[in-house]
């Protein structure tokens, strides 16, 4: 099959509920429950009650920008295919299901510069990699803090994720000792850079005694916060991992975050897919599980970025209502308002952190 087919078997499958893709050893198909409908150049495939639709006003010029992704995709998700046993034309429809499985109302609506800042994500040479062999396997030495060594270390995703990378923060020391920060997964675009999530770890060395004494340690956070406001709900580890690798970011001069708060077509499939896998009677009660956690993801991120600026003043937040994205603006120049470890925390990186780039 050409791409072109390829695209359009996803489109029409998508209108239906149900991606198949086939695998290469058995000949069965992968489901993939993506759901929405198609405005092609002012025809609507199918009208679908309360579904999202992905607005394509040119096909010539949507298909070309799709190719280009595609054939970065390909080499940047090469392990996928193997992994999930794909065949060439299941590898295709894969990458381009998972292309718009990412995307905001706003930018289905707006498809174009969406799918170029997506390629920009995959395409470009990481900042981290600009070192060469200075960094083995992208193991970045932060700096030194609490009598410990901090590394943040860069992982690939998997191409269903919501963005292309994940960001690491490991705290260890000489004897061995681990200890996790909450991971953030996220893509670089022109400078700016997109942080789709901030997700707890499940790294059993957390249950260390080592791990525990930097757990105790990261709860100062909290002190002479306001428990009322909204800004003390977060996570007080959630904040130290935000802290280091915006310490990162500036050190780079990456001073632009952005983080979309609600990604459609992923909810629905989400849904969907755990109430096929999980066999439900009950569709409303999957509905305010699903609810209540798509709430926690996206107040969380919220709350902590609206924190970090609580403290770090100079930098700005604010969520736009018309692409439904949450923006914040980094600043070094700071005044220290409270007494609060974030400052130590966010200097020991600032300070101490080798640049792997000179801008």
């Amino acid at each position: 099959m050409t791409l072109n087919e390829n695209i359009d078997k996803v489109l029409k499958e998508t209108s239906e509920g149900v991606v198949k893709i086939q695998e290469t050893d058995t000949g069965d198909f992968w489901r993939f429950y993506v759901k929405f409908a198609t405005n092609l150049e002012g025809r609507l495939n199918k009208t679908i009650k309360n579904a999202s639709i992905l607005n394509i006003p040119s096909y010539e010029n949507f298909y070309n920008k799709v190719e280009k992704y595609i054939s970065h995709a390909k080499e940047f998700y090469a392990n996928d295919k193997q992994y999930f046993r794909f065949t060439d034309d299941g590898f295709e429809q894969n990458l381009f299901t998972d292309l718009i499985l990412n995307a905001t109302e706003y930018e289905l609506g707006n498809i174009l510069p969406y799918i170029d800042k997506r390629t920009k994500m995959i395409c470009k040479r990481p900042i981290w990699e600009e070192a060469g062999d200075a960094h083995n396997q992208h193991l970045l030495h932060l700096g030194s803090y609490n009598n410990a060594e901090c590394y943040m270390e860069i992982t690939k995703n998997r191409s269903h994720l919501e963005a292309p990378f994940t960001a690491n923060i490991i705290f260890r020391n000489e004897e061995n000792g681990v200890f996790y920060l909450p991971k953030i997964i996220f893509g670089i675009a022109d400078g700016t850079t997109y942080i789709y999530a901030i997700q707890n770890t499940s790294k059993q060395d957390n249950l260390t005694s080592f791990a525990k004494k930097f757990d105790r340690h990261f709860r100062k956070l909290n002190l002479n916060v306001d428990t009322n406001d909204i800004e003390a709900m977060v996570s007080p580890n959630a904040l130290a991992s935000l802290t280091i690798f915006f310490a990162y970011l500036k050190q780079n001069n990456l001073r632009k975050i952005e983080s979309p708060s609600f990604l459609p077509v992923r909810y629905h499939a989400s849904l969907v897919s755990k109430y096929v896998k999980s066999k439900h009677t009950d569709c409303d009660e999957l509905l305010q599980i699903q609810d209540r956690d798509q709430f926690n993801m996206t107040n969380r991120l919220m709350y902590v970025m609206l924190r970090y600026c609580k403290h770090f003043n100079s930098s700005l937040c604010f969520f736009d209502e018309n692409t439904q994205v949450i923006n914040l603006s980094l600043n070094n120049q700071q005044t220290e308002i409270d007494e609060n470890i974030i400052y130590e925390l966010d200097k020991a990186i600032s300070n101490q952190f080798e640049k792997i780039l000179d801008k």
